[in-house]
């Protein structure tokens, strides 16, 4: 049995050096429904599901910034939120977590 890792992560284009930020209790099974979302063009990010469309698949990675608990997750993806100084690097659309999925 596979087991969950909790964490922030990014989406990078390695195209452009986009990134999303984002926070997951299970990084393998966010990463899948990431994939199938922008897949189906059904990805709740426009920003990042244009992107996809632009760029595929295949330009984009995805990383663990850091592991962590669950209790610490939703200010931790926020603390790395507070350091984009420039938004228009990011495919985020709120500087603000919504605690993953």
């Amino acid at each position: 049995m596979r087991e969950k890792l909790c964490c922030v992560y990014a989406i990078t284009n390695v195209v452009n050096g986009k990134q999303y930020v984002g926070s997951t209790k299970d990084f393998h099974e966010r990463v899948v429904r990431h994939k199938r979302e922008l897949r189906k063009n059904t990805h709740h990010n426009i920003y990042l599901q244009r992107a996809y469309l632009k760029y595929g698949l295949d330009s984009f990675t995805f990383t663990i910034l850091e592991s962590c608990n669950a209790d610490t997750l939703k200010n931790i993806e926020q603390a790395y939120l507070d350091t984009i100084e420039d938004s228009s690097l990011f495919y985020n659309i709120s500087a603000t977590a919504s605690g993953g999925d």
